[in-house]
């Protein structure tokens, strides 16, 4: 009997063992950790995935590149990217007001916070809250940078509006988010002034008076020009807690957030009460007393996920930039600070110095080389991603991923993702995550079968048009002058 007992142990065992060995072992895994189907706990590192880059520090763009892409999406946009150094001094009356007239309820009931229905007597005061009727002819504009992490609102106000109580990532009020020391134009004055409506480089929205910092245009100009600074890379930093200075004590600072650097002439041997060395020291914006601009010193430690000027823009960096995003909250339009899938994009392409629409819509149509994807049948889409280089950008109808590579000829991405099924089962998620394209949407389509088109994002080269001597659209380029020249020493 204790014979028998122990082949049937043995035979459990083995069994045991044989239904491990696949890709979902789980008792290889760190059991605090839930794993996407298909995940393995290595590939949380983005060592995993940056190993795959055929040519991972290879420079896509380098500095001019980017400027000069960055006029070319200004220039392609239609007014959805912005120049703002270079904007107009006063806005037309007839334009101020068809962008005031742009913010549309939806047709649908909507909730406030505490889950009563809104009347036609709240919607009728916030429409005539935006002052529509102040407008001039002809507007002056001025000039702000954000002193906080600042909502960007559809109208001035900060009562939430839910279309579904059970979605409250889901603020139909919620445009965006201003990041501190994000530089806007001021358009307008709501009828209660404690509101200004603002143009910010990729969106237009109402912002609290409190959470702006008004300045003189050449400061201003200058401010945005400033070439010694730091910028974030992480997803977020928390500032120290400071009893010396509460203006920037326990401050959160977004991935993307870009703060000029006092040089070393300007940073004494103590702040706020202890030394600044392993720090480095940003001027962070405040408003004084008499209601102008103020730098506080602000120490962020070196060990922080933070860089010296924008991050080069390679492969490699795209990759551990969005692998730095997995588990990163799921919002719509920056609510609480949370991303979607257009704020995922345009936070991974700010530390390089990109400026991306803040749609999804209009970032599909940024200069790229792409790969028309909408006609492939599912192994030409596989073929396709077994071609393309980890950090490109994917695009289905209303999801951008970032693409990592082949792991046993199936294709990951990160991406922030409300929901997937997988086994005839809804999984709610509303994060940013690391999966294989094997998932499935709410309409039943995996998401491989969903992608649309692939791109690499790079500046179009102008040509001579043969016919009238004049310039047309050429060639997009996506590696550097030096990079090119890198790989033929290679071969």
């Amino acid at each position: 009997m204790k014979r028998f007992a122990a082949i049937c142990l043995s035979v459990i065992c083995l069994v045991s063992l044989l239904s491990g060995c696949g890709r979902n072992n789980q008792e290889e895994q760190n059991p605090i950790i839930v794993h996407m189907p298909s995940v393995t706990e290595a590939m949380y590192d983005a060592a995993y995935w940056t190993g795959k880059v055929k040519e991972p520090d290879v420079v896509l763009m380098d500095a001019d590149d980017i400027e000069l892409f960055n006029e070319q999406t200004v220039a392609k946009s239609g007014g959805e990217v912005v120049d703002l150094v270079g904007y107009a001094s006063t806005v037309t009356g007839t334009q101020l007001k068809r962008w005031l007239g742009e913010a549309q309820l939806p047709a649908s009931d909507l909730y406030a916070a505490d889950g009563s229905l809104y009347g036609e007597g709240y919607f009728d005061e916030l429409v005539a809250s935006v002052n529509a009727e102040g407008v001039s002819d002809s507007n002056k504009v001025s000039f702000a940078i954000a002193a906080a992490n600042a909502p960007v609102r559809l109208f001035p106000t900060m009562n939430a509006a839910y279309e579904d109580m059970e979605l409250r990532e889901e603020d139909v009020f919620q445009q965006g988010m201003l990041l501190v020391g994000e530089a806007v134009v001021v358009l307008h004055m709501n009828f209660g002034q404690d509101w200004f409506y603002v143009q910010s480089a990729n969106q237009r929205g109402w912002v609290r008076m409190e959470d702006l910092i008004l300045m003189e245009k050449g400061s201003w100009v200058s401010y945005q020009e400033e070439t010694l600074f730091l910028v974030v890379t992480a997803p977020s930093i928390t500032l120290e807690v400071d009893p010396y200075n509460p203006a920037v004590s326990g401050q959160t600072l977004y991935m993307g957030t870009k703060l000029p650097l006092y040089d070393d002439d300007h940073v004494g041997s103590e702040i706020s009460g202890r030394g600044s060395e392993g720090c480095y020291v940003v001027q962070y914006p405040t408003l004084n007393s008499f209601g102008y601009l103020e730098y506080q010193p602000a120490l962020i430690p070196i060990s922080d996920d933070v860089s010296i000027g924008y991050l080069d823009y390679t492969p490699a960096n795209v990759v551990r930039q969005a692998m730095s995003l997995v588990g990163a909250r799921n919002c719509v339009n920056r609510l609480a600070g949370g991303r979607d899938n257009a704020a995922f994009v345009v936070d991974i392409y700010r530390v390089f110095g990109i400026t991306m629409p803040s749609t999804t819509a209009q970032q599909k149509k940024l200069t790229a080389i792409e790969t028309d994807m909408a006609s492939e049948s599912s192994d030409e889409r596989l073929k396709t991603l077994t071609e393309a280089n980890p950090g490109s950008l994917l695009f289905s109808g209303d999801q951008a991923f970032i693409y990592l590579g082949m792991d046993e000829k199936v294709p990951y991405v990160v991406a922030p993702v409300p929901e997937y099924y997988y086994d005839n089962k809804a999984h709610v998620t509303n994060s940013c995550i690391l999966t294989s394209l094997e998932v499935v949407r709410r309409d039943g389509t995996a998401f491989l079968d969903s992608l649309r088109s692939l791109k690499v994002l790079g500046v179009e080269e102008e040509k001579e048009d043969e016919k009238d001597g004049g310039k047309a659209e050429g060639d997009v380029k996506t590696t550097t002058k030096a990079a090119k020249d890198a790989k033929e020493d290679k071969k």
